[in-house]
């Protein structure tokens, strides 16, 4: 039997950690978890977790101060834990089988040498969510087309083979695995058939204001005058979320559905390319498929879960989010004293281009009129 390490790095998360640890523990032998800095119940939530006697590696209270990378995180479930299977999930993402049976069976039958991907299976909010194990609140998803548009899997399968012999490491978002350059392309990849990854990004209107909003700011800092927030938002997987609560002042049910139905299909700048997906489903945009817990359903019975009744957790990661904005961007000043000259011939640079075109079509205008007269 083969060891199956979970990796989790959550921030925000309590109405959905709970269901998460329980559902992830029903097929993966244990759960490594860092709290990167969670301004909610997350961290109370994952200790009274570990008490219980579930299979969680709190780190932050193993001595690790510092947010580790994926890479570090696989490093230590494959040396210290002996994984020999590790998977990277958020806490919105839960590994189902089209079967509805265990996936833990289809992992363990995972050949080492390639690397699989699980693709999405985005569901869509409907409502306000009841209590209780938290996919129950979703019936419907969205076509698996639209997943291809996104441009990315799900989630990337790596094992002590691939971590130790070809030195993999998970890349952005961890949806699919890196290599050294010498061994790039070596490795084969494929999209496995029946595993799926059930992704539930927004799920209530605290959760979506609790992720936005801060995560908005924080983007801030990445602005200049070139690259203005706008421009940077425009196919953020968060960006449809931020104009409307910026031009509302509130998200409807209604914008939560339709702006679940998008999230992340325009990061690549396929707007259009899913736009057009879209309108061919008409109809049949959405799936009707909730996901299918029998095999462990008698472990998902929720103890610490409670419904959040204030946003102070809204406003105090809001107001974090401003002080690193603004120390980043004063810290971005101090290192660049010189940033002005580079703005200025910045835009020269991008101007040239326009003053060659001009002085193009003054010659081919003076050629026109011929030589000026002379006296």
């Amino acid at each position: 039997m083969k060891k199956i390490i979970g990796l989790l790095k959550v921030k925000n998360e309590s109405d959905i950690i709970e269901s998460c640890v329980r559902y992830t523990l029903a097929y993966c032998d244990s759960l490594l978890v860092y709290d990167n800095g969670s301004f909610d119940e997350t961290g109370e939530i994952i200790r009274k977790l570990a008490a219980e006697g579930l299979a969680v590696v709190f780190l932050n209270d193993w001595g690790v101060s510092r947010s580790p990378d994926k890479e570090l995180m696989a490093a230590l479930a494959v040396n210290e834990y002996g994984a020999d299977l590790v998977l990277s999930l958020d806490a919105d993402e839960f590994l189902g089988h089209a079967d509805g049976t265990n996936p833990r069976h289809a992992l363990e039958a995972l050949p080492e040498d390639t690397e699989f991907q699980i693709p999405w299976r985005t569901y869509i909010y409907e409502k306000e969510p009841d209590l209780g194990f938290l996919p129950n609140n979703f019936s419907h998803y969205r076509h698996p087309l639209l997943e291809r548009v996104a441009g990315h899997a799900g989630l990337a399968v790596t094992n002590r083979y691939l971590i130790l012999e070809k030195q993999s490491t998970f890349a952005p978002g961890s949806h699919w695995l890196n290599y050294p350059p010498e061994i790039q392309g070596s490795v084969a990849v494929k999209t496995h058939e029946k595993l799926f990854l059930a992704h539930y990004p927004a799920r209530s209107r605290r959760q979506v204001c609790k992720k936005i909003i801060p995560e908005s700011i924080h983007h801030m800092r990445d602005t200049d005058q070139y690259n203005t927030f706008e421009k940077i938002y425009a196919d953020h997987q968060f960006g449809p979320f931020y104009k409307e609560f910026k031009e509302e002042g509130r998200i409807s049910q209604e914008q939560i559905k339709r702006l679940s139905v998008e999230y992340s299909l325009y990061n690549l700048g396929s707007r259009r390319k899913a736009e057009k997906v879209m309108r061919e489903l008409g109809g049949g945009l959405l799936v009707r498929g909730p996901l299918d817990v029998s095999f462990c359903a008698e472990k998902l019975k929720l103890r610490y879960t409670e419904e959040e009744n204030d946003d102070s957790a809204l406003w105090r990661s809001t107001l974090a989010a401003i002080e690193a904005t603004v120390a980043a961007l004063q810290k971005r000043e101090k290192t660049c004293p010189c940033r002005r000259w580079q703005a200025k011939a910045t835009a020269w640079l991008r101007q040239w281009p326009r003053a060659l075109k001009m002085a193009k079509t003054l010659r081919q205008l003076f050629r026109r009129l011929g030589p000026p007269p002379t006296a």
